[in-house]
């Protein structure tokens, strides 16, 4: 796909592994059109905790969207908040959807 092509996201996932207490407050797609950027939102939702232990709480969030993003490197960017800085976590994002060229 040339520079003047666009992504065009039709799903988003994610799923986070935070330490036991802390809390996933937000996931967001950033994209960009034109110079335009935008924030898009979804709301994570707690799933658990891993047992016996239960050190880790798990949170998801999934929805089918329709996101355009120029092309490029930074024209789509993942973001995760939580309320707490220490310890360490995991997110991983899932997007799927496909490219086009400009005509």
């Amino acid at each position: 796909m040339g520079s003047s092509g666009a992504a065009v996201i039709e799903y988003f996932s994610a799923e986070a592994d935070l330490p036991a207490g802390q809390k996933l407050l937000e996931l967001n797609v950033t994209t960009t059109v034109g110079g335009n950027t935008v924030p898009h939102s979804f709301i994570p939702t707690f799933t658990g905790s891993f047992l016996p232990a239960s050190a880790v709480d798990i949170f998801v969030a999934s929805a089918p969207t329709r996101l355009y993003s120029d092309s490029g490197a930074g024209s789509v960017r993942l973001e995760a908040s939580r309320n707490a800085t220490s310890l360490g976590g995991d997110v991983n994002f899932r997007l799927s959807g496909y490219l086009v060229d400009a005509q």
